[in-house]
């Protein structure tokens, strides 16, 4: 189980106690955001870095990701 997976899962945990995570959220958040950083992040550049290669030119890739959802827009150069 990954980092982050623990992360939601404690927080999940808590709520389903009935635990107020109101006054953890701030520190939850910039947990999530360091994690995602150092080992999401990382993945993401490994696995697109092959496909990019080819590319000779500056490109500023953004990743518009909705959980749950499919990747619907078509991308734009």
């Amino acid at each position: 189980m990954s980092r982050l997976s623990k992360l939601y899962d404690a927080i999940e945990t808590l709520r389903k106690e009935g635990v107020s995570t109101d006054d953890l959220e701030k520190k939850v958040s910039q947990a999530e955001e360091d994690i995602i950083k150092k080992e999401i992040l990382p993945i993401l550049t490994q696995n697109i870095e092959p496909a990019l290669q080819q590319v000779k030119r500056e490109l500023v890739l953004v990743v518009d990701y909705q959980p749950g959802q499919r990747y619907k827009r078509p991308l734009k150069p």
